[in-house]
């Protein structure tokens, strides 16, 4: 389907506008778009609402008026405000994680479930804060391709990417689609990024987090330690996984995020498509 362009957001929507469920909004990670969703959306859409956006600075999307992750969640908004939606589950791989951990903080009221896909609540490691800072170093010299083909073969379990070469391959080639800039800014908010372990403690609504046991990203064990403190949590560990788990697990993926789904609580308002929704001033203030 045609993706919608409103105003600085590019996004799709589809599937059952008459299911109970809050719409399920997925997330892309860094140096991809809407489009790493395309064989997850179709097992979903029969559910209930599924949206996928481009984050600004990525596919279609015009780059975020400044550098933080609060501008990833005013994309969010801005769909809630499209289509009048008032209670939404949001499921963020990688970067999209931390955007969902960050919508936690910026629009709490309209949140009925939080999925984590392969992400986790911490701010970067030394080690990991020297790594974007050796990215960033490539980036603002020129070198995308460069980044982009070292970046997407670690994401894989090594078995997965051996067997696979042509998957890795077209994620290569859908990150190098992806602006400098656009990448930039992302690496640089991620940099920024608050802690949102005690985010975790006091939200109350269902958090999900599916990882990889070969995700070489993810903190494993301080992941899985983190979500079991939260009120209502399930961790899904996916054996042989690593990183990318759209790929190497499709069927597992959509199993837990169905399952993710159908916890969700269906008395809510749905959405109405002449409804301008809640403002940004009403969810942050």
């Amino acid at each position: 389907m045609e993706p919608f362009q409103k105003r600085w957001i590019t996004y799709t929507i589809s599937g059952n506008w008459d299911s109970l469920r809050p719409p399920l909004i997925l997330i892309h990670g860094l140096c991809e778009d809407h489009t790493v969703w395309d064989d997850i959306v179709p097992a979903l859409e029969p559910h209930g609402l599924v949206c996928c956006l481009d984050l600004p600075g990525f596919g279609e999307s015009e780059l975020p008026y400044e550098v933080g992750m609060e501008w990833y969640v005013w994309a969010i908004i801005t769909i809630v405000q499209d289509h009048g939606i008032h209670r939404v589950a949001l499921a963020g791989h990688s970067l999209g994680g931390y955007v969902a951990l960050q919508a936690m903080t910026n629009m709490w009221n309209l949140l009925h479930g939080v999925a984590l896909i392969h992400s986790h609540p911490f701010q970067d490691t030394p080690e990991r804060a020297e790594s974007r800072r050796r990215s960033l170093e490539i980036l603002e010299q020129g070198h995308k391709e460069l980044f982009v083909r070292q970046l997407f073969p670690n994401l894989f379990a090594p078995r997965f990417a051996q067997e696979h070469p042509d998957i890795v391959e077209k994620c290569i080639q859908m990150g190098l689609r992806q602006p400098t800039e656009g990448i930039i800014t992302a690496i640089k908010a991620m940099q920024n990024r608050q802690d949102h372990t005690e985010t975790l403690n006091w939200f109350s609504i269902p958090v999900m987090a599916i990882l990889g046991d070969e995700d070489k990203l993810v903190p494993l064990e301080e992941t899985r330690r983190a979500l079991e403190q939260a009120r209502s949590r399930q961790v899904h560990i996916l054996e042989g996984v690593g990183h990318m788990s759209m790929f190497e697990a499709r069927e597992a993926l959509i199993e837990r995020l169905l399952q993710f789904w159908e916890r969700l609580d269906i008395c809510w308002p749905p959405p109405k498509k002449d409804d301008p929704g809640p403002s940004y001033s009403q969810i942050v203030g």
